[in-house]
Parts: C-alpha cells; sequence; structure tokens
C-alpha cells in the first residue's frame, strides 16, 4: 500500500512540475489535468498515512482520525470533479472542434458547458461523435466508481 502510495504521489508530482514549468503546456485542457494531478498528488500523500493503521486501529488520536476521514472524502471528489470537468471540456472539443480554441477558457468551462446543453433545448440531435464521448465517459466514470466502492 505504502509503495503505490508513494508511486501515485510521485508520477503525480511529476505531471504537476511539468506543467508548471512550461509556459506552452498551460493551455485550458492542460490547466485541468494539472488540478486533476493536484487532486490525486494530495490522495496518494493522504493515503500514505493509512499505512500508519496496524490491524486496525489508528495510533495518531481521534483527531487526526477524523481529519483523514474528512480529507479521504473531499479530495476524491475534487478528483472526481475534475474528471468531470476534463469530459466537459474534451466533450466539447469533440463537439465544436473549430470554435473550440477561441470559446473554451478555464474561467468560461462552466458558462460554456451549460450554453451548450441549453442550446439543444429546442430540437435534439444525436451525433455519433457526441454518443461516442458520452459512452467513454460513461465507461470511465462507472469504473471509478466501481472501483472506489470496491475499496476496504
Amino acid at each position: 500500500m505504502s509503495s503505490i502510495s508513494a508511486l501515485t504521489a510521485s508520477l503525480n508530482l511529476l505531471v504537476i512540475i511539468s506543467i508548471s514549468h512550461f509556459r506552452q503546456l498551460h493551455t485550458p485542457t492542460n490547466l485541468l489535468l494539472l488540478s486533476l494531478a493536484v487532486s490525486d498528488f494530495l490522495v496518494g500523500f493522504l493515503w500514505f498515512f493509512q499505512v500508519l493503521m496496524v490491524d486496525g486501529c489508528w495510533y495518531l488520536g481521534e483527531l487526526v482520525c477524523s481529519l483523514f476521514c474528512v480529507l479521504d472524502i473531499v479530495l476524491t471528489s475534487v478528483s472526481v470533479g475534475n474528471m468531470v470537468l476534463i469530459s466537459a471540456d474534451r466533450y466539447l472539443s469533440i463537439c465544436d472542434p473549430l470554435r473550440y480554441p477561441s470559446k473554451v477558457t478555464v474561467r468560461a468551462m462552466r458558462s460554456h458547458t451549460t450554453a451548450a446543453s441549453q442550446q439543444h433545448s429546442g430540437k435534439i440531435t444525436i451525433k455519433k461523435s457526441e454518443l461516442k464521448a458520452a459512452g467513454t465517459l460513461g465507461v470511465a466514470s462507472g469504473s471509478f466508481t466501481l472501483m472506489y466502492s470496491k475499496q476496504p
């Protein structure tokens, strides 16, 4: 468990350093990936403390145990939220590739997603690329939920 936690933290730290250091990587999609890497780094770092639990007993006190539980839920939720934003970003880039670079910024991501969903309120037409993007999002989200629910 400690080696997986250390590997998760170290590899996400490499992503954080890479995106932060190189200016040409500062795109809206990469900034979302940076946010995901930060949350996953914190999850990996937090899970390193899970090693300190021996035979179901927590030796760091009740306050640290409560803090661990809260941080575990919050950081995992932030990680899932980042994956949803990345999925929405990729969906928009597939469905509207010509206007995507000029329309999508990190600040405008939320309003653009809302506008795209309201745009189809009159006549509903589904393109093949939209179905493929929705299927990929469903498989990724379902797999993550299944794996997270199987954790001890």
